[in-house]
């Protein structure tokens, strides 16, 4: 059986959105995009979030 570790660093790519006006707003036409093409996700919240999990916090707590 194959076993793998994948690594994600964020903002290792892009960078981080606050250090550079260009991206914060390209960041910000981005997530209004989001927003405007799929409103209720924002309404009824993620599906795929178990019902044990917060999204009130950045770190999905219980």
């Amino acid at each position: 059986m194959p076993y793998a570790e994948l690594y994600h660093y964020e903002f290792t790519s892009r960078g981080r959105e606050e250090a550079n006006e260009e991206k914060l707003r390209r960041w910000k036409r981005e997530q209004a995009l989001f927003m405007q093409r799929w409103p209720e996700f924002f309404v009824t919240g993620d599906s795929w979030l178990g019902p044990n999990l917060s999204s009130e916090s950045e770190y999905f707590s219980l």
